[in-house]
């Protein structure tokens, strides 16, 4: 069967998560990934090396949903109890440095996402202190190399046990590669990120520049610091080149309206209780009015544990957990949910972006945001404030 495989891939461009999942599959190398006006990656096919085999279009995890993986999923609140510490150098309870640690503690191994600087990548762990640079939120995409899936092949074929972390997309595109490439999987523990989408990599990078210009060399940037003011505010901190650490939310801004991220995130189809990891983490939010005994704003991770693989892995780092057992639906957040009808009113925003550059979007994101959380914590005092005087009354 012969497959204008350009007009499929321009047909469902809306829907590309960027996986390069068709780039990596395609036998003659005919298909690029090209950078858009946000610099999201997306297919482009020459039609002078394509030979209309198809495999890109059968591999694609978007027009073939890879099969989610469920069975008795159960769902839970937690957080490591065992360090405070240590809990407070992850973003939310702790449970993916348990897991990656239990990998290492078995001589196995870790892929998660690294900070580099201008950009977030996916690197592999074999020590504690490389498990270290995976710990914490990171709110644009993270780039998977085509050195990275040589060595989770590798580490495949040497009988390793394997971790490997990402957001759903992600997961996918694994999955699919390595069946095309016939990698078992069996050794992997597949741990999927409930994610709100992704800031494009255009916007991090002028976010990062805009910075450097201010404050001059950057030497750290973490997303999401709960050492200021919190697990449930949202900051960001960089340290300068003299030692000084910052905080500011501007890019909690960005990230918070939604504005410029990856097109396919308003119309994801991983945004469900149906998952494709063994495990998949969040942040338990809304803790504080239905478990109010697990806040104490030194962050609570939700953990729906998918698989029976899942549960094995899960069981061992229990005894480092306090934590409950609920229904998933009491904590349904926008991560679970999809948004295409967002998308189509914030069209022109994004365009004005591309036209106007990173300060306007910078400036209007940044003005709204504080606007909604002056709004927020005025409203929340009220609420005390009149519980308060009807228990007097």
């Amino acid at each position: 069967m012969k497959y204008n495989v350009e007009h499929l891939l321009d047909q469902d461009a809306f829907h590309c998560t960027s996986c390069s999942c068709c780039y990596l599959c395609c036998p003659v190398n005919a298909i690029s990934m090209l950078p858009d006006e946000l610099a999201i990656l997306n297919p482009k096919v020459d039609n002078s090396k394509c030979i209309s085999c198809g495999i890109c279009v059968n591999k694609c995890p978007q027009l073939n949903p890879v099969l989610k993986a469920l069975d008795d999923q159960k769902a839970f609140i937690c957080y490591r109890n065992d360090s405070l510490e240590k809990r407070l150098i992850s973003r939310s309870g702790g449970v993916f440095a348990l897991l990656a640690s239990e990998y290492i503690r078995i001589n196995g191994v870790v892929y998660g996402s690294i900070c580099n600087h201008y950009d977030v990548s996916h690197s592999r762990a074999e020590t504690e202190d490389q498990i270290k640079h995976m710990l914490g939120s990171k709110y644009t995409e993270s780039i998977i190399a085509k050195t990275i899936l040589i060595q989770l092949i590798d580490d495949v074929d040497n009988g390793r046990d394997i971790l490997f972390s990402g957001l759903p997309c992600q997961i996918a595109m694994i999955k699919s590669f390595l069946s095309y490439k016939k990698v078992s999987t069996d050794r992997i523990l597949f741990i999927d990120l409930a994610c709100h989408g992704v800031v494009a990599p255009k916007v991090f990078h002028d976010y990062i520049l805009d910075l450097e210009n201010k404050h001059g060399t950057i030497k750290e940037f973490l997303f999401r610091d709960k050492s200021y003011k919190g697990w449930n505010s949202h900051y960001e901190s960089f340290i300068e080149k003299n030692g000084k650490k910052r905080y500011q939310n501007k890019f909690a801004s960005l990230f918070g309206f939604s504005i410029v991220y990856k097109r396919s995130c308003y119309d994801c189809q991983y945004s469900s209780v149906y998952r494709l990891g063994d495990i998949t983490l969040a942040d338990a939010w809304g803790i504080e009015q239905k478990n109010r005994d697990f806040f104490d704003n030194n962050g609570c991770s939700l953990v729906l544990v998918n698989t029976n693989k899942g549960r094995g892995y899960f069981s061992k780092i229990i005894p480092s957990l306090k934590f409950k057992e609920i229904l998933v639906e009491d904590y349904l957040s926008s991560s679970f949910t999809k948004r295409v009808d967002y998308f189509n009113k914030i069209s022109a925003l994004r365009r004005k972006y591309v036209s106007k550059g990173y300060k306007w979007i910078s400036r209007y994101c940044y003005i709204k945001w504080n606007f909604l959380l002056l709004y927020m914590n005025l409203k929340h005092k009220m609420a005390i404030v009149l519980k308060k005087a009807r228990l007097i009354k």
